[in-house]
Formats: structure tokens, C-alpha cells, sequence
């Protein structure tokens, strides 16, 4: 019955929006002067369920030359700054992070190159100052029936993105939110989920604050073969590396690919399959690798303008190498999940998905199962608000190694965040969000005693600023 729980409400949800979408009243018509259109190819609304990007729920999404940018600084408080197992200790934790992005647009290519980062101040001297970085870019060429996107997303962050933890969580971010930065994917890297395709890098979760350099290079297509199909195929190269060489932490480099044939059925309904390869390799364990194989079958509905539903899924075979036991296949099933509504001035965005992943430098090669839930939505005309929270559970493919001994291990978080414009500049926000991971019982190995989850509680209140942004045509 618990397994069938998420599936029943994921159906709830969608016969809830789906009325909520039925009672909405027609879709605002363009702004006069609004900036010529772009030849967009198959971009935008009109994306294959391959494609690496989503299709968008905006519909008058601006296609401009821009250059935003925005500052904020914040105070808080941390009960566990350096997410350790069992500890506690309230520290204070002033922060400051900025954000910078190009948006540029010509007829058959665009740019989009952003940066998000700074530094957190904490009042413990263990802790002392660290710094958070996200750069991001995305170029693409585009013709009238495909175009090809080039895509770079680095990180430098004490922990892992999932929950946006080094920021003092989402909630902490929300003032600089709905800036365009570039990541093509947010903190988690490309795809969908916040990084959880099999083309990304994701981290869901860490051991303690250790400094880690996440970076992902993609290459992808979108080609029509007729005005109904399409053709994607994408690859990419990803690693995570510790910078300090912690003896429990595990460095692992991540080669992708995929390609997709997708239909369209109707305006509204279209199917897809697509195959996956993953090749994940550990520098520090030698003869340690997993190779999957996976395959998928898709079905997307375009339920409305503003919301679309995605679920799939298929068989994974995965082959395992490692030195103790040797190489060997295992079977397993893949899916996902994902359902999108963008109401006039809010947003929900809800996701499930099932794969393989390197194991967040925690174990070398996990499955994981992942969920998100996403809300946004003003509060009068000066007040917005942002519900967030996510889990991952994470069930280890090889041996464990070193020290560390769990084989599953989870993590969640919950938060919100509130803010109030102050002019036109200027915002006052607030934010707290809670996370906690669990380790199974062989965490700490047969015969120690020793805690085997985390929990934090982080809280800030903060000012932020936005310049107008710059107009480059």
C-alpha cells in the first residue's frame, strides 16, 4: 500500500489542476511592441519529450537581448553548519550572493551565459567562510526544422545541490529568484528535476562540508523528420572531484548519451523512445566501474497552454565491475514522472524519477529515486511566496568501501520563503528550510556506535536588490 501511496496522489494532483486549468479563462494576448520572433525551430512549446530541455509553459516568454543582474545579503542561523551525523550547535551565518546573466538573441543562434555565487560567514570557527559557486552557459544554433545546443554547467559548493543546502536552501535564494542564469536546469545541472537526468551530475546528498567541483559538458540535437516526428540524440561528459581528498568521499567521472525517435499523435498527446548509456569510473578504486543500458517509452499531453504531463519508463541493465566480487548484470526498472502548471502569476512543478547515478561521492553507484515539489505564487501585489521540498532515496550498486560501510542511504528537505517588494529595486525576504539524511543501519559498520542521520534547521532574513535589466537591441 505505501508504494501506491505517491502514485495516488500524483493522480490527484493531475484531476485537481486539470479542473483548476478547465475554470481558467482565455490567455493573455501579447504585449504591443513586443520584440520580433526569432526563427525558433523546434524550441519552445513545440520541444520532443528526448529533447534535454522542456518545452516552455510561458506564453510570452521574451525573446530580447538582456543583461540581468541582482544582489542579496542575508543573516541567519544554522543548527548543524557542518552537517555532520549527531551533531548540534546554533550558529549565526551571514551571507551574500550575486547573480549576473546574458541573454542574447540573434535570428538562428542564442546565447545564454550566467553566473550565481559568493560567500557564507559563519560565527563558528570551525566552520569560518566558505564559498558557493554555479556558472552556467547554453549556446544554440538553430535552423527551421532542428538546432543543436552546446551546454557547460560548473559548480564549486561545500556540499551537494540537491536542496540548495550551501545557500541556506531554496528558501534563501528566493531573493534573486526568476533570474535567468543560465544553468539550463537549475542547481542541479541539466535536465529536468534539478539534474536528474541521466545526462547530469546530481548530487542528493553529502558527508559533512566538504568542498567538491561538479562540472558537466552536453552536446545535443533536435531534428524533425516530418512535421509529426523528430529525432534527438545528446551525449555528454560530467565529473565530481573532492578538492581536499577526503578519505570517505568518492571522486567519479560520468560519460552519457542518448537518442530519442518522438511522434506526435495529435496537438496534444505524443509518445517517444529513447535509449540511454551511462558509463560511470572511480579514479581512486581501480577496476571499480557500472555500465547501464536503458530504454524508455514515453508519453507527453500538452494538457493546456499552461500545463503538460510526462510519465515513462522501461528495463535498465547494468554491468557491475569491481574486484571483489567481479563483473556481473543485473536488471532493473527505470521511469518517471512529471506534471507542470503555470497559472497566470504562480507556478507548481511536481517530478518523479528513477536511475541510475554515481552515488554523490557517498557510495560508488547508486539508483536512485527521486521527488520534487515545487510552488511559487504572489501574495497581493508586493508579497510572493515559494514552497519547496525534495527527496531522494539511494541504494547502492557496488561494495561499499573504506570506512563508510552503508549500502542506502536517503535524503529530504523541506522549506519555504517569503518576500516583499520595497520599491522598485529593492526586496525584504525571509527563508527556512530543514533537511535531514538517513543512513541504513551498516553505516557505521558491525559493532560501532555512532549516529547514523543528520538533521539542520536553517533560518535567514535578508535585503535584496535588482537592477533594471540592460536591453542590448
Amino acid at each position: 500500500m505505501e508504494k501506491r501511496q505517491p502514485l495516488r496522489i500524483f493522480i490527484f494532483l493531475v484531476c485537481v489542476l486539470a479542473c483548476a486549468d478547465a475554470q481558467e479563462q482565455g490567455n493573455p494576448r501579447p504585449e504591443p511592441g513586443a520584440a520580433p520572433a526569432v526563427d525558433s525551430g523546434p524550441t519552445g512549446d513545440n520541444l520532443p519529450l528526448s529533447a534535454v530541455d522542456q518545452p516552455s509553459l510561458e506564453p510570452n516568454a521574451s525573446n530580447r537581448s538582456l543583461v540581468n543582474s541582482g544582489l542579496e545579503v542575508s543573516q541567519g542561523m544554522d543548527s548543524n553548519a557542518k552537517s555532520e551525523p549527531g551533531a548540534s550547535d546554533l550558529t549565526g551565518v551571514t551571507r551574500v550572493l550575486g547573480t549576473i546573466s546574458l541573454q542574447k538573441q540573434w535570428r538562428r543562434e542564442s546565447l545564454n551565459i550566467g553566473y550565481l555565487g559568493g560567500g557564507s560567514f559563519s560565527s563558528s570557527a570551525v566552520v569560518g567562510a566558505t564559498q558557493e559557486h554555479l556558472v552556467g552557459a547554453v549556446q544554440r544554433f538553430i535552423w527551421r526544422s532542428g538546432q543543436i545546443a552546446l551546454r557547460d554547467s560548473f559548480s564549486y559548493l561545500p556540499e551537494g545541490s540537491f536542496g540548495s543546502g550551501a545557500f541556506g536552501g531554496s528558501g534563501g535564494l528566493i531573493g534573486i529568484a526568476g533570474m535567468d542564469t543560465g544553468m539550463g536546469g537549475g542547481l542541479g545541472g541539466l535536465g529536468g528535476l534539478g539534474g536528474t537526468s541521466i545526462l547530469s551530475s546530481g548530487q542528493f546528498g553529502s558527508l559533512g562540508q566538504e568542498p567538491r567541483i561538479t562540472n558537466n559538458a552536453t552536446m545535443d540535437v533536435v531534428q524533425e523528420l516530418t512535421p509529426r516526428s523528430s529525432l534527438t540524440l545528446a551525449g555528454s561528459y560530467g565529473l565530481l572531484h573532492f578538492v581536499n581528498d577526503v578519505p570517505n568521499s568518492i571522486n567519479s567521472r560520468q560519460l552519457s548519451g542518448q537518442a530519442g525517435y518522438n511522434y506526435q499523435l495529435n496537438r496534444a498527446d505524443q509518445i517517444g523512445i529513447v535509449y540511454g548509456f551511462q558509463d560511470f569510473h572511480y579514479p581512486e578504486l581501480a577496476g571499480t566501474a557500472l555500465r547501464s543500458h536503458v530504454a524508455n517509452v514515453l508519453y507527453g499531453r500538452r494538457i493546456s497552454e499552461r500545463m503538460d504531463l510526462i510519465i515513462g519508463g522501461g528495463p535498465q541493465a547494468t554491468r557491475i565491475e569491481d574486484p571483489i566480487s567481479g563483473s556481473r548484470w543485473t536488471i532493473s526498472g527505470t521511469g518517471q514522472a512529471s506534471l507542470r502548471y503555470r497559472f497566470p502569476r504562480s507556478s507548481l512543478a511536481l517530478g518523479y524519477r528513477r536511475f541510475n547515478t554515481s552515488g554523490s561521492g557517498i557510495v560508488p553507484g547508486a539508483i536512485s529515486d527521486v521527488v520534487t515539489f515545487t510552488v511559487s505564487k504572489p501574495v497581493g501585489r508586493k508579497w510572493s511566496t515559494t514552497v519547496d521540498t525534495g527527496y531522494a532515496r539511494n541504494s547502492s550498486l557496488l561494495p561499499a568501501s573504506s570506512s563508510l560501510q552503508s549500502q542506502q542511504y536517503s535524503y529530504w528537505y523541506a522549506g519555504a520563503g517569503l518576500r516583499r517588494q520595497l520599491g522598485r529595486y529593492f526586496g525584504l525576504f525571509s527563508g527556512y528550510q530543514y533537511n535531514q539524511q538517513l543512513f541504513d543501519s551498516s553505516f557505521c559498520g558491525t559493532g560501532s556506535a555512532c549516529a547514523s542521520s543528520t538533521g539542520r534547521h536553517s533560518a535567514a532574513v535578508g535585503i535584496d536588490w535588482h537592477p533594471s535589466p540592460i536591453r542590448l537591441d
